[in-house]
């Protein structure tokens, strides 16, 4: 049985649980590309189609401009 006070925690338990920003989401998404262009992870298909070598993630840009990162393979340093 679950007294008022319970379910008074219980409420205020879930009102402080919040969901990121959409601009901390983005943030995160541009220091990430840009975390993954420093190392040298991340490239766009090259003329041949392939990723060049060392590179996991494939950049893409879509008819807005945004940014899509995708991994295509793993690599093990």
């Amino acid at each position: 049985m679950t007294t008022k006070r319970a379910k008074k925690l219980i409420g205020r338990k879930r009102s402080l649980r919040k969901k990121p920003s959409r601009s901390s989401a983005r943030d995160e998404k541009k220091a990430f590309i840009k975390s993954l262009l420093a190392h040298g992870q991340a490239a766009p298909l090259g003329p041949d189609g392939k990723l060049p070598k060392g590179a996991t993630h494939e950049l893409s840009t879509d008819s807005n401009g945004d940014v899509t990162v995708v991994r295509k393979r793993f690599s093990a340093i």
